[in-house]
């Protein structure tokens, strides 16, 4: 696995033995309002949503590489990652991980918000879990994983990113289980 995979979860995947706890602490985060069409703010640019719309649409659901020059700045930071890998390459592996282990994976765009140089999205990752992933054997397990996201844009491309994910139900679902420690 790639260093920088193996930063994204750290030692917190392995196979769910039986009899495992799923217990699961959840705690509830009143979001700020945003509805569709809901676009609030000074300077909101149509055409970063519209960044936005195209790295789900031809990067991640399009699988085309061409566009990671157009899309994100070179020094490109995904805080979402741990140790927070940076630039081109980091966001291309990022790609291979989710394609080994989701060959049909789709992000799906719920909502779309701007406000000056930030754009906020509520997205839903749909896959077939039929690769290995993050240490876990294929599963055939279909799973759709709530997340959100935010750009920051600078000089027309994404120069920071951030994701709130639900990794970890995402990893109980495949038949995983956390390793405390």
């Amino acid at each position: 696995m790639p260093a920088t995979a193996a930063r994204l979860l750290g030692s917190l995947v392995s196979p769910r033995s039986s009899g495992g706890s799923r217990r699961s602490a959840r705690r509830t985060v009143s979001p700020a309002t945003c509805r569709p069409g809901l676009h609030r703010g000074v300077g909101v640019s149509e055409s970063n949503k519209q960044l936005a719309e195209r790295v789900w649409n031809e990067y991640f659901n399009g699988r085309d590489l061409t566009v990671l020059d157009q899309l994100f700045a070179e020094d490109v930071v995904n805080h979402g990652l741990r140790g927070e890998p940076s630039g081109h390459e980091a966001l291309q592996e990022v790609l291979q991980i989710l394609e080994r282990g989701f060959p049909d994976f789709r992000m799906e765009v719920l909502e779309t918000c701007a406000s000056g140089d930030r754009v906020f999205q509520r997205t839903i990752f749909c896959g077939t879990h039929l690769g290995e992933f993050y240490g876990l054997p294929a599963s055939g397990r279909r799973v759709r994983e709530p997340q959100m996201h935010m750009f920051r844009i600078e000089d027309g491309r994404i120069s920071e990113i951030w994701a709130v994910r639900h990794e970890l139900d995402t990893v109980r679902a495949l038949g995983g289980r956390i390793v405390p420690g």
